[in-house]
């Protein structure tokens, strides 16, 4: 049976802390996804394994297209919240012709 650390977590699980979210634009994607300062993140799309968020975001970005969704699970006040967050567009990616209408 692995050990659980005090704050409730299991050796090797994800949990990456929310410091700050941005405020305007598209800076505030995750604000507006729900997040919350210090919110601890404890699984995304369905990955709860240890990693640094280096390697998390090259795996989403790798399996995941510009505009899709991906879940998140936080740790709130002890409660565990699902959130969804969409995935941003890369600034060298051009917008494809549905991406651009689903804007307008």
């Amino acid at each position: 049976m692995p050990t659980v650390l005090r704050v409730g977590w299991v050796p090797k699980s994800l949990a990456l802390w929310v410091k700050g979210l941005g405020q305007y634009g598209k800076h505030a994607a995750a604000k507006k996804a729900g997040f919350r300062k210090e919110d601890v993140i404890i699984s995304i799309d369905q990955r709860t394994q240890r990693m640094t968020e280096s390697e998390l975001i090259g795996q989403l970005l790798r399996q995941h297209k510009a505009g899709e969704s991906i879940p998140v699970t936080v740790r709130r006040g002890g409660q565990d919240v699902l959130l969804t967050v969409p995935v941003a567009m890369r600034s060298h990616q051009e917008p494809t012709a549905s991406q651009l209408n689903s804007t307008a």
